[in-house]
Parts: C-alpha cells; structure tokens; sequence
C-alpha cells in the first residue's frame, strides 16, 4: 500500500514538473516580450512629451513676442508719418496725447530731442507723480537709438503701482535714415498678463514669463507677480538663466513647478527682449498615456500568466493521467490478472500503448507458447510507434523553430514601426520650420513694403498744406522723395514676385543671341548718368574675339544693372569697372568698386532674403536686401553661379558666371 501511494506521489509529481515547466516558459516569454514593448513606448512616449511641451513653449512665446512688437510697431508707425520734432509744443503734446489715448498700455511717452534732451513728456498720472518715474538709462539707450535699432529696458517693478514696466525707444529719422530725435514709451506689462493667462497649456498646465534674472513677469496669479518673485530655484527657470539658449535641448524630465507640484517644464526664449515663456503641465496629465499603456501591458502580463497557469495544469493532466491508468493496469497484469483490461480511449500514442497492452493479455491468455513470437512483434511495433514518436518530435521541433521565427518577425515589425514613428516626427518638425519661415517671409515683405508706402503717404500729406505747396522747392522735394519711394515700391513688390516665382518654379528663360560689344554698350550708356551725377569713372571691358553668347538677355541685363547699382550706391569716390572674359565654356562677367567694402563675415549672408549689413555708415543707404538674392536665383536658372571677393575699405568685386551656348549643348546632346 505505501509503495502504491508513493508511486501515486511520483506521478503527482510529474504532473506538477510538467505544470511548472510550462508556466515558467510561458512566463519568460511574456515577461521578455513584454519588457521590450513597455521600454520602446515609454521612450516613443517621452520623445512625444518633450517635442509637445516645446511646440507649446514656442507658440506661447511667439504670442509674447507679438504682444511687444506690436508696441513697438504702433510707435515706428506714429513717428514714421509725422514731422513731429518740426511741430510746436503744442502740437507735439496733442500728438503724444492721442497715442496715449490709443494704446492702454502705453502709460508715459517722453519725446527727446537728437541731443537726447526732453522735449514733452505726457503720462496717464498726475503731474507730481510723473517727475518721479523711472529715470531713462540714456547711455544704454544711445548706442541703440545712434545704430537705428529698437531701444528695449530690462524690467523694473514701479515703485508706485508695484507694477512691472518696460521702456521701449525707438529712433526718429529724416528721410535720408539718419536719427533726429528719440520717443520713449513707458509700457505697463500687466495688458501682457491677461495675454499669458490665457494660453492654453494641456487641461491643467500653466504657462508664465521670467526675464533674464528669474524675475516672474507675467503670469495668472497677479500678486505674485506684484510681489516681483524670483523663481531661480525652479530647475527650468535656472536652465534658462544660466544657459547658453543655442544648446537648449527639450525633455520630458519631471521637476518641481511655479506651484510647487510635480510637473514636465519647457521654456522658449523670446530673444529680444531677452525673457522666456516657461510652460508646464503637471507631470500626471503629461504621463497619463504613459501610465495606461504600462498598465494595460501589466494586466495583459497577469492575464497571460493566469492562462499560461490554467493551460499548464490542464495539459499536465491530460498528459499523466493516462498514463497513471495505463501503470495501474500494468501492475495487475504482472501480478497475474489477466482479466484486467485497460480503458484508455484516445486516438494518440497511449491509446495505441493501452492497445497493445491489452491484445497481449488476450494472447497470453490464449497461449504462452506464443508469447516469444508475440514479444518480437511488439518489438516491431515498438520501433515502429518510436518512429512515429521521433518523427512528432521533429515536427515539434520544426514548429519551435516557426513560432521563433515568428518571434524574430515581430521584432522587425516593431523596429519598422518605431523607425516609421520617428520619421514621421522628423517630418512634422519639417514642415514646422517650413511654416515659421513662410510667416517670417511674410512679416519681413510686409515690413520692407510698409516703409515706402509710410513715407509716400507722410509726404502726401504734407503736400496738403498751403504753405509747401506755395514752397516750390520744398514741394519739388517732397515730390521727388515720393517718386524715389515709389519707385522703390514697385521694384521691391517685382523682386518679392520674382522670388516667389523662382520658389514655385514658375520663371522661364529664353534662350537670345547676345552681342556683348552692343549687350555692355547698353548697360554702360544706362548707368552712365548715375555714374557721373556722383562724379565716378565707369569703364568697360570685353576679352577680344568674344562676341556672342546665347542666354535670357533681359535676365542677364536685370542681374548686371542690379550689381552696377549696388557699386554706384555704396561708392563714394573712384571707379566702377565691368569686364567679361571667356572661362573654359563660361563666359565671367565681374563688377569691381572702389567703394566701402564688406566684411568676409557677411559674404554668404548678403545672398538671403532680406539681408542688409547693419552698421552706422550703410545705414543711410536705402535698399529693400532682395537684390542679391535675386541675382543668385536667376544666375542659377540661367547655369550659372555668384561670388564676391572684397577688402573694407577699399572695395568689392562680384563674380557671376554664364554657359557661353548652354542651349546649343542641350540640342547637340540630344
């Protein structure tokens, strides 16, 4: 009996082995797989997070930035259609009145003279009250307003209101670019607060503004901001002050926040004036997907596990407790039972083993004598059911060999859909710089067309009154200044429609037989009068046996004049010199000045958009910053290529090239 139960045990067992085995595999496969799937999300969803919050930051900081340069805008817009330093004080005072009255946040205005003397000043305060606000840091000021660049203070809490302020100063210039005076704007930043409160950060988050010390600026809970707190020892306001803005990277790191809880903190800086838009959202809003895909994948790992549990266990019986009935049997029969009969029924190897178990019975029931021959032929059947034994463990094996392979494609499939994920990332952020350069395209055209239509329509005005049109050379002089400004209008809005057909691809280029001798004889008697009106000597030179070139002439003679204009306008004394000789298949055309010369600095700069040198001296020549530009991209729809070599001071000398035949090349190719 205690052998039976302990046989009974050792089954038992097996059958516990077999459950365990199959758990503990199953388990390594989920756990692995599992562990995997959870790492790559997590980081996928990381990367996610921190690209979102710096999208945020950079949309909040642009709104700031709208809000300061329209300031800015309203005052360069005032002065730019008023003679208002030629006015009476009166006059003056009036003029600063309404445009106190127009913009709220505007709470003095002081107006300077070229010597940077007061000349009014008007404030929303009393009188008393106004002769104590915050004295103006003129040295500071100067080196901005001399520059002609925009003057913008550091803040400083009022003492009156306790409210932050800024001091905006912009130049006021003749008609010839050079500063006669100054207007100063004291700005109220809380019109900013409304502005930054409503800036929608996730459904909790919070968005505020620090300058360049840690100051709170702006931000929902006002007195906070009354208080002038100093958030340095938030960890993003801290990266902002201390850090270099060109290395900002954005993560997805948790961090103490302006409210003292957990939070995901990007920052965006404005540039000038030199503040940051720091936004945060609190860290379980930012990781709620995060949290519910690792739970997900949890409750899928318990799930898994608790199945693998109840497969194994039924899978172990299925397998030992035939052959527990099968070992019972045996047992009897070698006692002698004869009559015992196994009652296994299933199709497989046991049922076929029980089988086997029981014809024997009946043979050696019906005669020993034939149990030696019987005995050889269950050998056969033996080897025969191990064949077939072998041959399932093969498939067996062929199966695992299937379901890794399958493990290993599931692998490739993950990688491709991370590698389709990031792509897909790198794409959008694409198309994101596409559209932040399409709306500084747009802002910096509307800005150079804004210039000559303001100063058309200030002079315009003027000619209103009796007195300058009874005033001949006045009025010939404001005339003269209108048509110049014109003029300079519709060459600006050609460039900008050039430059955007040259973008769409739009531009065609003839192919025209081009005589050089007549070709430079024609530029030279177009420039000459420009040319002698500043008392400079144009020379014109063309390499002997070269005659005829085949290229577009009127976008050959539009980028020509365009650089001869260039040197007239930036020599003051000397010569202007245009040469053509032959280069291998090239024709090289060079425009050399004894002008002012630019800085190596700026030689591939001077090609963008838009791009003028800016210092005191280039200052007061006028120019949309499109010309150039525009020569590189029709030199590159005709085959050819710009360049410029130049020493400061003593001149500069542009270089282009064109094919001498490039359409005669295409046919013979052909």
């Amino acid at each position: 009996m205690l052998a039976r139960v302990k046989k009974m045990v050792n089954f038992r067992g097996l059958m516990f082995t077999l459950a365990i085995s199959f758990l503990a595999l199953s388990a390594i496969v989920l756990i692995l797989s599992n562990s995997l799937n959870l790492y790559f999300t997590y980081t996928i969803q990381q990367d996610a997070i921190a690209s979102q919050q710096q999208l945020i930051a950079e949309d909040a900081a642009n709104t700031v930035r709208i809000f300061i340069h329209d300031q800015i805008s309203i005052l360069n817009a005032d002065v730019s259609i008023s003679d208002i330093l030629s006015e009476p004080e009166e006059n003056q005072k009036l003029f600063l009145d309404k445009m106190l009255g127009h913009e709220p946040s505007f709470r003095q205005l002081v107006l300077l003279d070229s010597m940077e003397r007061e000349i009014v000043r008007v404030s929303r305060l009393s009188g008393v009250i106004s002769g104590q606000l915050v004295v103006i840091n003129k040295s500071e000021m100067v080196s901005y307003i001399d520059q002609g660049e925009t003057y913008i203070s550091s803040v400083y809490i009022d003492k009156i209101t306790s409210e932050p302020m800024i001091l905006i100063a912009v130049p006021i210039l003749d008609v010839f670019g050079d500063s006669k005076g100054t207007l100063v704007a004291e700005v109220n930043l809380k019109f900013m607060w409304d502005l930054v409160d409503s800036i929608k950060v996730g459904d909790k988050g919070v968005a505020y503004v620090v300058d360049k010390k840690g100051r709170l600026i702006a931000f929902g809970d006002i007195s906070r901001v009354l208080r002038g707190e100093t958030l340095i020892q938030l960890e993003e306001v801290n990266e902002f002050v201390k850090g270099d803005e060109s290395t900002h990277v954005s993560s997805a790191d948790i961090t103490t926040g302006i409210m003292g809880n957990q939070v995901v903190a990007n920052h965006a800086h404005l540039g000038s004036p030199d503040w940051a838009v720091v936004v945060e959202i609190p860290a379980d809003e930012a990781y709620e997907t995060v949290n519910m895909v690792v739970g997900l994948s949890l409750l899928i790992v318990l799930m898994s596990l608790g199945l693998a549990v109840f497969a194994g266990i039924y899978f172990s019986r299925r397998i030992t407790k035939p052959i527990i009935s099968l070992r019972d049997a045996a047992i009897k029969i070698g006692k002698g039972d004869l009559d015992k009969k196994i009652g296994i029924k299933s199709g497989d190897e046991i049922g076929e083993l029980a089988s086997s178990f029981n014809l024997m019975v009946s043979d050696l029931k019906a005669s020993r004598n034939e149990l030696k021959k019987y005995s050889e032929s269950l050998e056969e059947k033996v080897a025969e059911r191990t064949e077939d034994l072998r041959k399932k463990v093969e498939e067996l094996t062929k199966t695992e060999t299937a379901m890794a392979n399958m493990m290993e494609d599931l692998d490739e499939t993950n990688k491709n859909l991370i590698e389709a994920q990031s792509k897909l990332t790198k794409s959008y952020g694409e198309l994101k710089e596409l559209d932040v350069e399409k709306d500084q395209f747009i802002s910096i055209a509307a800005h150079e067309l804004k210039t000559p239509m303001t100063a058309i329509s200030g002079f315009s005005q003027l000619l209103k009154n009796e007195k300058i049109i009874k005033d001949e050379k006045n009025r010939n002089k404001y005339l003269d200044i209108i048509i110049a400004e014109t003029k300079r209008l519709a060459r600006l809005v050609t460039d900008v429609l050039d430059l955007s057909r040259s973008d769409l691809g739009t531009i065609k280029f003839t192919a025209d037989d081009i005589n050089l001798y007549k070709f430079l004889d024609e530029i030279k008697e177009m420039e000459q009068y420009k040319t002698k009106e500043k008392g400079l000597k144009l020379e014109v030179e063309l390499e002997p046996k070269l005659s005829k070139i085949k290229s577009d002439n009127e976008k050959l003679k539009r980028v020509l004049i365009n650089l001869v204009d260039n040197s007239i306008k930036y020599t003051d004394k000397g010569s202007i010199k245009i040469k053509a000789v032959k280069d291998r298949n090239n024709i090289k055309f060079s425009v050399a000045d004894t002008g002012i010369g630019i800085a190596k600095k700026y030689y591939e700069k001077i090609f963008e958009r838009f791009y003028q040198i800016e210092s005191a001296y280039t200052r007061k020549y006028s120019g949309t910053g499109l010309g150039l530009c525009l020569c590189k991209e029709l030199l590159a729809g005709m085959g050819g290529r710009i360049w410029l070599e130049s020493k400061v001071g003593k001149g500069t000398t542009f270089y282009f090239t064109i094919p001498i035949d490039k359409a005669r090349e295409k046919k013979s190719k052909k």
